[in-house]
């Protein structure tokens, strides 16, 4: 495979919303210019993630995560840079132009593992389409999916195929590719007795968000036949139950609109949902719901609908569901359907404006769907109502917010028929032995250290001990404003300004980042045009560029006092190049004054220390002469800044 173009690049970041790829991963909303969502490279419960549309870039501002729409495929999905390029045409409708010979990356990316995986359930995904077109996918597999009322484009949409009776089909066809016969067994695809592992089976390929395969699912053509009904191929790199969603790459952006999802049990059921039209549904891979199930389903929604079976294991699936779903900060609800029905058989016996009044008029919130079926049969059993009122309030302690919490303790009293004190005690009693469980673990793990998600990122009280942030502020001015005028007429852009007026202190920066970028805007300073954001942007120094994207946008909204107080600025502020040049001109002098008030401090020991040596009178003159400068030119500055100095 050959290098692909520059045209091809530029023409795909040209075209490449950032907003609008991210938005397929994450649910964003929209804050001022840019968007904010929860982050979905770590876990959290506040929104620390902003997407800049207008400068191409994301940051987050818990994890530190940064970058532009190709670093964001490339980290979310494990991408090559030249996956992610093609990803994006292939999104945009633009054609790949290769040049001659293959690049150092593309010839590891053939020998990783991951995209091994991926290229080899893509070509076991085709076969198995194929065999549809046998004639026993015609005469067997297609009459049962019309039996079942799936439709052709749907399974079509979807990509399920046939893994036929042949006991060495597949296999033989991947191994004439040249796919060895390990990383055939280890994809789960083919036995240790070199046969192939679905048989006889309808074929769902299990798509991750991206859409590429990353695993199958095999489901019996009759009910009747031995063996489990379902089979999945085994975790691998690329797959985990554990963390996968049927149906999400398809589901994502109905959930947005929806502003809710679904959860079903089965891949027919999302088929026939998705085929009459509700697409916000998704279904586990079998396993019950988990934590990373659920932190999946909050990067795109806040409610999450539980649709089950009205059995015994339908109930005690939403009971565990609950408690998990809580503690992601998900509202979640339940809905049962009618004893012996599934939603695949419901939804088909009453049509789909019957099913949906149906979910609308019998979707409980989980705080009476739980106190409901906990209840039965304690009217006149205080034990079995004691107990049912603490399993309740145990769902209570995984909700985080404040307000949702107390209104749930009133619901709780209203149906228990009791005091909110007596609630709220449970409550308190339930949290101090959550806490203290949380507590011995943390100390009784063989110093393993539990690791938690990174903070959201708050403002940091302004260290007054260190010129950091009048450093800062210089050194935004000169990244984001260098290239504007400051004297037209002369040819001398604020990046000359700049620099001109801080020779006498350049060396007195303390922060290494900051005298970095100084020192090599000296070296650039011969050139013609100074260089703009874009260009930090891109720099080949990480945390040059990071501070960049840092600058670029931010989890904050705009209070003028940071102007007057920390000379931080935000794009509400700047409005025309006379506002530009004064920024600048208070960014100078503001540090030049920093500046100089250490060395009035640094200058007053050295001269009471010369006074207490009582000799050496040559130099305390020299210092005493320099102190005197040193405060003129500070009460100099002070004017210009329009403040008063002591």
């Amino acid at each position: 495979m050959g290098r692909i173009s520059r045209k091809t690049i530029d023409e795909v970041l040209q075209v490449a919303a950032i907003e609008e790829v991210i938005g397929d991963y994450v649910r964003l909303k929209r804050r001022g210019s840019n968007y904010v969502a929860l982050c979905p490279f770590h876990n959290e419960k506040t929104p620390s993630f902003v997407v800049s549309p207008s400068k191409g870039i994301y940051k987050c501002f818990g994890c530190g995560r940064a970058g532009g729409v190709i670093q964001f495929l490339m980290e979310h999905e494990q991408l090559s840079f030249s996956e992610a390029i093609r990803l994006l045409a292939k999104r945009y409708g633009i054609a790949v132009e290769e040049e001659g010979g293959t690049t150092d990356e593309e010839s590891q990316r053939a020998q990783d593992e991951r995209e091994r995986l991926y290229l080899l359930f893509q070509a076991a995904r085709d076969y198995y389409v194929r065999q549809l077109d046998t004639d026993m996918g015609k005469s067997v597999v297609l009459p049962y999916l019309r039996q079942r009322g799936i439709r052709k484009d749907t399974f079509e949409a979807f990509g399920l195929g046939y893994a036929g009776d042949d006991p060495k089909g597949l296999t033989n066809h991947l191994l004439s590719m040249g796919y060895p016969k390990d990383i055939l067994r280890q994809a789960g695809l083919m036995t240790q007795s070199g046969k192939d592992f679905f048989r006889n089976r309808l074929i769902f390929p299990l798509h991750n968000p991206s859409g590429r395969v990353i695993g199958f699912a095999g489901r019996t053509l009759s009910d009747a036949a031995k063996g489990p009904k379902y089979i999945n191929t085994p975790e691998s790199p690329i797959y985990r139950k554990s963390a996968f969603l049927y149906g999400l790459d398809r589901a994502r952006r109905s959930i947005r609109q929806r502003e809710h999802c679904i959860v079903v049990e089965g891949y027919m059921d999302v088929l026939i949902l998705h085929q009459y039209g509700l697409t916000h549904v998704v279904a586990a891979s079998g396993t019950a719901i988990t934590e990373e199930h659920a932190r999946l389903l909050k990067r795109h929604t806040d409610r999450v609908v539980l649709m089950l079976d009205a059995d015994d294991a339908g109930i005690r699936a939403a009971l565990r569901a609950i408690d998990i779903l809580l503690s992601q900060n998900l509202h979640p609800q339940v809905v049962l359907l009618p004893e012996g029905e599934d939603p695949d058989s419901y939804l088909r016996n009453l049509g789909i404006e019957a099913f949906e009044h149906y979910i609308q008029t019998h979707t409980e919130d989980f705080l009476p769907f739980k106190a409901r079926i906990l209840l039965k049969g304690a009217a006149n059993n205080p034990l079995k109502k004691s107990n049912a009122l603490k399993e309740v309030v145990q769902s209570l302690a995984y909700v985080s917010d404040i307000v949702r919490r107390h209104v749930y303790i009133q619901e709780c009293a209203r149906i228990f028929d009791m005091e909110e004190s007596i609630i709220v005690h449970t409550l308190n009693g339930i949290l101090r032995r959550m806490a203290k469980r949380a507590h011995l673990q943390r100390i009784g793990d063989d110093d393993e250290v539990v690791q938690e998600s990174p903070p959201t990122a708050v403002p940091q009280p302004f260290d007054t001990q260190t010129d950091y942030y009048k450093e800062r502020a210089l050194v935004e001015v000169l990244m984001r404003y260098g290239h504007i005028p400051y004297d037209e007429e002369n040819g001398i852009y604020i990046y000359d300004f700049i620099l001109k007026n801080i020779r006498d202190i350049r060396d007195k920066l303390e922060t290494p980042l900051f005298q970095k970028i100084i020192d090599e805007a000296y070296q650039m300073s011969d050139s013609s045009t100074p260089p703009t954001l874009d260009y930090y942007l891109q720099h080949s120094d990480e945390a040059i560029r990071n501070l960049a994207i840092e600058l670029s946008v931010s989890p904050y909204e705009y209070s003028p006092n940071w102007e007057t107080k920390y000379m931080i600025y935000s794009e509400q502020a700047k409005r025309g190049d006379a506002l530009y040049r004064e920024i600048a001109r208070k960014a100078v002098l503001n540090l030049k004054l920093a500046k100089i008030n250490r060395m009035l401090a640094d200058n007053q020991r050295e001269i009471e220390q010369l006074e207490q040596q009582g000799h050496q009178i040559d130099i305390l003159r020299t210092k005493i002469a320099v102190h005197e400068r040193l405060i003129a030119l500070r009460k100099q500055i002070a004017d210009e800044l329009g403040i008063v100095v002591s």
